[in-house]
């Protein structure tokens, strides 16, 4: 949605790496992040929507922090894993936002008011004949932002208000070639996954709350 109508998104962030000097433990990396978004638009696919003021304004900011640990090769083994945690921390400026929806009718929608976290766990295991066996679980609250719109994962998975199950096979091919086979299970508690607009509602309201696909990529 590259229109002049649509204000630009200022961000801020910092980002802090290290390894912990634990002797034995295998690589390792500790980072942890804060990021700060200033000026949140009402709706970039809808930018003549009307707000309190009568323009596609800003809706306020939102703070987002993080912290991520990843172990490979753990003790000399062939093991990976790592775990993560994000928190977002939204300030709404009182605008609203009027949206249209797929029936027609329309919602009046401000900046999600309360704050949201998310966690994530992975493991891997790696066979010395190239091929790569992976798990990966993802639990995003209620009003969880994770300011991943722009991801290349069609499913976004880690915006997810609910939980994602994710199973794959790696077939390492030379260094940069590989095959990887998977499954993705997403179950939603509640609406508006990737969106930091609107009042989630419990997704047992409706009447399609998972999500399930086999992802194939080279």
């Amino acid at each position: 949605a590259n229109q002049n109508s649509i204000k630009d998104l200022d961000v801020f962030g910092a980002f802090y790496e290290m390894s912990l000097p634990i002797t034995n433990m295998g690589e390792n990396l500790l980072v942890v992040s804060y990021v700060m978004g200033k000026n949140f638009i009402g709706h970039p696919l809808q930018p003549n929507a009307s707000t309190t003021d009568g323009d596609n304004k800003n809706l306020g900011d939102m703070d987002l922090a993080g912290i991520y640990f990843e172990n490979n090769k753990v003790f000399g083994t062939s093991f990976n894993y790592f775990i993560s945690a994000g928190w977002n921390m939204p300030n709404s400026n009182g605008n609203k936002v009027k949206l249209k929806m797929d029936d027609g009718s329309y919602q009046t929608m401000a900046l999600i008011n309360k704050n949201g976290n998310a966690i994530q766990v992975g493991m891997r295991y790696d066979f010395d004949f190239g091929v790569k066996l992976g798990y990966e679980y993802n639990h995003g609250s209620k009003y969880w932002y994770s300011f991943t719109s722009g991801s290349s994962d069609l499913l976004n998975k880690l915006a997810t208000r609910g939980s994602v199950n994710d199973i794959y096979a790696i077939y390492q091919i030379d260094m940069n070639q590989f095959i990887k086979l998977g499954y993705t299970m997403i179950d939603y508690d509640y609406t508006g996954s990737g969106w930091h607009i609107g009042e989630p509602q419990e997704t047992s309201d409706y009447t399609n709350r998972g999500y399930a696909t086999y992802n194939l990529r080279f």
